[in-house]
């Protein structure tokens, strides 16, 4: 009885080391993936690069918040959340955001259409005018809500994307320069003789 107990329990301890082993193996090949895919993001990259290129590039999903990104993802979507296309536009993304912007004005402007032709068929009686009007102001409010909701997940996506972007272009162009004294030996004709100097070194 014992026996068996005791083969029961290396049967069990082995599958809890063979389970972690690949465990760990699995989680080493993502980090390796994830490197790679970092690596391969920023061989893509150049400066001044736009959203609709940047989409393709990078997933918004694999975003990491991080005190050095450059726009805040709440304040940006906040910032659309008041004006549609705001948010984009505080992501330097300008054309983006007036196209936002102008759908959303042109959603009011239908609803006020609407609104005006139903008052209008109201005051004189005509139904079909009035009936118009009411499907105007309600597509005009459809319109204006699509677009305002839209336009506040569109700018954190922005956001996410371009501090990605942004902290990758760092990475990319840094360079780092040290300036530290040297001692050279430097041969004349009454021999070698040390000589103090600067060494100027840059690292990319």
């Amino acid at each position: 009885m014992k026996r068996i107990f005791f083969v029961i329990l290396m049967t069990v301890f082995c599958a809890n080391v063979s389970f972690a082993q690949v465990a760990e193996t699995v989680q080493n090949q993502e980090a390796a993936e994830a490197l790679t895919a970092e690596d391969s993001n920023i061989n893509k990259i150049v400066p001044f690069m736009k959203y609709r290129t940047l989409k393709n590039i990078y997933n918004y999903k694999d975003y990491v918040k991080s005190d050095i990104n450059k726009y805040s993802v709440g304040g940006c979507s906040a910032a659309s959340l008041f004006i549609p296309g705001l948010g984009q536009m505080i992501c330097n993304e300008v054309g983006r955001g007036f196209a936002w912007f102008g759908g959303s004005v042109a959603s009011y402007i239908v609803m006020g259409i609407g609104a005006g032709l139903e008052q209008g068929g109201e005051t004189y009686h005509e139904t079909n005018l009035q009936n118009t009007g009411t499907a105007l102001m309600l597509v005009g409010l459809a319109s204006m809500l699509t677009v305002d909701i839209w336009a506040i997940v569109d700018a954190a996506r922005v956001a996410k994307v371009k501090n990605m972007y942004e902290n990758d272009l760092v990475k990319k162009y840094t360079f780092d320069v040290d300036l530290y004294p040297s001692v050279n030996c430097i041969e004349t004709a009454d021999g070698i003789q040390p000589t103090a100097g600067l060494t100027f070194a840059l690292k990319f």
